[in-house]
C-alpha cells in the first residue's frame, strides 16, 4: 500500500493572533515541523492553503494546492488533498498543522491500522482526531458528493464514510499520545513547547 500525506493549513487563527502555518514552534514555522513529519513517513505530501495564503518555505518535493470550493472546512481540504495524490497512493494520512507533536512513529502506527477499512480516526478520552487520521483514497467521490450537497461537517464524512475509531493508546506508548496536542491557543501552545523541551531533553 502507498501512503501519500495531507497538511491542513487553516486559515488566520483570531485566538493565535496570526496563521497557524507561520508561528514558531522549537526554531521552525509549526507548519514546515508537522510538514517534515508527514513527509518522512509519507510517498507523496500535499500541503492545502487558502488561495492567497503566505506559506513558510516547506520540505523539497511537496506540493501546495487549493480548495475546489473556497471557506467550506477542512472537508474541502481532505477533497483538495486527495484529489492531488489520486492515482498515485492508496491512502492518505490527513494531519492539521496545528498538531505540532505529531510524530512519525505514531502516523506508522495508524497506517498499519487501516486494514481493510475506508479510514482510520484516532479517539482519546472520547474525542476522536478526524484532522489527525489516515483515509482511503477512494472515498474521494464521497467526499465530493458531500461538499456538492453542501455539507461541510467533518463528522459526518467519517460516519457516512465508515471510519473505524480506534483508541489512540493503541496507536503506541505514552509519549506518542503527545502527538494529539493541537494548538488553539496561546495557552496550548505553551503547553506544547512545555512538552516539546521535555521530550528533547529525554
Amino acid at each position: 500500500m502507498i501512503v501519500g500525506g495531507i497538511v491542513l493549513c487553516g486559515g488566520a487563527s483570531r485566538r493565535m493572533g496570526s496563521s497557524k502555518a507561520w508561528l514558531d514552534f522549537c526554531g521552525e514555522p509549526m507548519l514546515v515541523r508537522v510538514t517534515r513529519v508527514v513527509t518522512s513517513v509519507a510517498m507523496k505530501t500535499v500541503v492545502v492553503s487558502q488561495e492567497d495564503q503566505s506559506l513558510p518555505p516547506l520540505p523539497d518535493g511537496c506540493e501546495v494546492v487549493h480548495d475546489r470550493i473556497a471557506d467550506a472546512g477542512p472537508l474541502a481540504g481532505i477533497e483538495a488533498g486527495l484529489s492531488a495524490i489520486e492515482g498515485a497512493c492508496d491512502a492518505a494520512l490527513v494531519v492539521s498543522c496545528d498538531h505540532p507533536l505529531v510524530s512519525a512513529s505514531f502516523l506508522r502506527a495508524l497506517t498499519d491500522k487501516l486494514d481493510d477499512h475506508p479510514g482510520v480516526v484516532p479517539v482519546h478520552e472520547g474525542r476522536t482526531y478526524p484532522l489527525l487520521a489516515i483515509y482511503r483514497v477512494s472515498v474521494l467521490s464521497l467526499v465530493k458528493t458531500l461538499l456538492n450537497d453542501g455539507e461541510r461537517r467533518i463528522r459526518t464524512f467519517t460516519a457516512t464514510c465508515d471510519a473505524a475509531e480506534i483508541e489512540a493508546k493503541t496507536l503506541g506508548d505514552g509519549d506518542d499520545l503527545r502527538s494529539l496536542m493541537n494548538v488553539n491557543d496561546a495557552s496550548a501552545m505553551e503547553n506544547a513547547l512545555l512538552q516539546a523541551k521535555k521530550y528533547l531533553r529525554d
